[in-house]
């Protein structure tokens, strides 16, 4: 029967739960460079002089100030 499978012992699982992960780093490690800008945007307010601070492209640092400045 279906309700006697052990889910957690099929490859699919493993498989499913470390792109799981994965995703959930990427997104974290995402927000915390948003949340990086917005700090540094604090003190600092040229995009290019961010960008640089953070080793990261200009246009995603711009995207983050816009979307402050819309808040």
């Amino acid at each position: 029967m279906l309700t006697e499978i052990n889910y957690e012992k099929l490859p699919s699982f493993e498989l499913g739960f470390e792109r799981g992960i994965q995703k959930g780093e990427e997104k974290g490690k995402q927000e915390g460079i948003v949340l990086g800008i917005q700090g540094i945007y604090n003190y600092e307010k040229n995009p290019t002089k961010i960008a640089n601070i953070l080793n990261i492209d200009e246009k995603f640092v711009l995207d983050v100030i816009n979307n402050i400045k819309e808040k």
